[in-house]
């Protein structure tokens, strides 16, 4: 009886190791007929690797919109681990273990298949490794905590540093790719349930943080306050585009109540004070303006000014096209709207323009000295692209992306009585991606 089981299970172990095989040569198949289709592309794609502290796991992830969702639910940012080439003939495939956690990545269709017959679920192609075998990337393994738990560098240093602090060192896991370039991660933020406001985060992999504006305080602040915990309570650049409360009352209530939040340095405008008091309107709520100057005392604040340059983030370029001048003082209202810094950020691929509430009337004067300059990938339109800068003013940036930071009551509505459906029109009809509050966050990459 004990001999016909075995005889039964050999058998049976040898029509799925048959299987597992032919399914590898199946997948190979399909495999060589899509390279040959698509054939392989040399741009060069950046890994994020991200750490829990909680579990000791390092993650992967070439998708930012992953990425950035990760942060601030138990994940750190933790750099770039390699770079990889968009598409090659070799994928890299994930699985993770819903049992006892981790992830596994492996080039081998045998490898995964096993896997998945002992309960791991595959989550597909996670990236693909270099044909040319340009770039080792070094595997190590963490012998004090989950044998899931894997470390990939293509640092040689680092592997070799982790190896000496007991890490045990496993064959090269894949290939990866020299020259890439620099990677920042944006978000606008849904500020929902207002109405309008403005709020922006720009990061690099290694969790260094530049914020623009905030938006409200209250249910706002907390929305900023996340994503601040995320980066370990730094701020390495905190931009006000002007003092009006749906852009700066967050950035008030998180100096007044939140002493943990370290901000390196805050940029804004430099607003006449004497003038915009004279001209202030109720809806310009010149106390949010007085609260900036009160909660910002004792903290680094540099005031900038048309055609200021500077590196903001390691590599992240920052110009000034617009900001309060004695030109904005000869006007005789809506002073804090048109004295907006308006600037464009340039990463190692993209770049994004933020208007502000800059209006029509400084439009004519930025043409005439920057109009050549204002071409941008992304663009934050002026005013919540309600009554800000003309059509004609956004035929010189010719986005792929434009965000209008109100909800479609003010961005898309023909009966609400707001104009920014008239914006929203023109870029849809150029083919421009629109996104609004009422579309959710939009994650973006210069």
């Amino acid at each position: 009886m004990n001999r016909q089981i075995r005889k039964r299970l050999g058998i049976v172990g040898a029509f799925l190791i048959l299987v597992l095989f032919a399914g590898a040569a199946i997948c190979s198949f399909k495999m060589s007929r899509t390279a040959k289709r698509q054939g392989a592309d040399g741009q060069p794609v950046a890994i994020l690797r991200l750490y829990n502290p909680d579990s000791g796991e390092y993650f992967y992830t070439k998708d930012v919109k992953e990425w950035s969702s990760l942060l601030g639910s138990g994940w750190q940012a933790d750099g770039v681990g390699w770079y990889a080439p968009k598409k090659s003939n070799s994928p890299v495939y994930q699985l993770n273990n819903p049992k006892r956690g981790g992830h596994r990545y492996t080039l081998s269709k045998v490898k995964r298949n096993l896997l998945m017959l002992t309960g791991w679920q595959y989550e597909g192609i996670s990236w693909y490794s270099s044909d040319d075998k340009a770039v080792p990337i070094y595997r190590q393994v963490n012998p004090n905590g989950n044998v899931n738990f894997y470390h990939f560098t293509d640092q040689k240093q680092e592997a070799e540093s982790l190896k000496q602090s007991g890490w045990k060192s496993k064959r090269t896991a894949w290939y990866g790719m020299q020259g890439g370039q620099k990677t920042w991660i944006g978000e606008q933020y849904s500020l929902v349930p207002k109405l309008n406001g403005m709020f922006y985060s720009i990061s690099d992999p290694y969790g260094k943080l530049v914020l623009v504006d905030g938006g409200w305080d209250g249910e706002n602040a907390q929305r900023v306050l996340e994503v601040i915990r995320a980066h370990q309570n730094h701020v390495s650049a905190w931009i006000v585009t002007h003092p009006h409360p749906d852009h700066v009352r967050a950035l008030n209530e998180i100096l007044r109540t939140h002493p943990e939040v370290q901000i390196d340095t805050i940029y804004a405008p430099n607003v006449n004070q004497k003038r915009y008091e004279e001209t202030a309107r109720d809806y310009d709520d010149y106390p949010a303006y007085m609260d900036f100057l009160k909660e910002t005392a004792g903290h680094k604040v540099v005031y900038l000014k048309e055609n200021d340059t500077l590196d903001l983030l390691d590599g992240l370029k920052m110009k000034v096209f617009s900001a309060w001048d004695a030109t904005t003082d000869t006007f005789s209202h809506d002073l804090c709207n048109l004295g907006s810094l308006m600037f464009k950020l340039t990463g190692g691929n993209k770049s994004i323009l933020f208007c502000g509430d800059t209006h029509r009337s400084m439009e004519r004067k930025v043409l005439e000295a920057h109009g050549d300059e204002l071409g941008a990938e992304y663009l934050q339109t002026a005013h919540h692209g309600n009554n800000g800068l003309s059509l004609n003013f956004y035929d010189h940036v010719h986005p792929e992306v434009a965000f209008m930071d109100s909800q479609d009551t003010v961005a898309r509505s023909t009966t609400s009585g707001f104009k920014g459906y008239q914006v929203n029109l023109y870029f849809v009809r150029k083919g421009v991606t629109v996104n609004t509050y009422s579309d959710g966050d939009y994650v973006f990459v210069l």
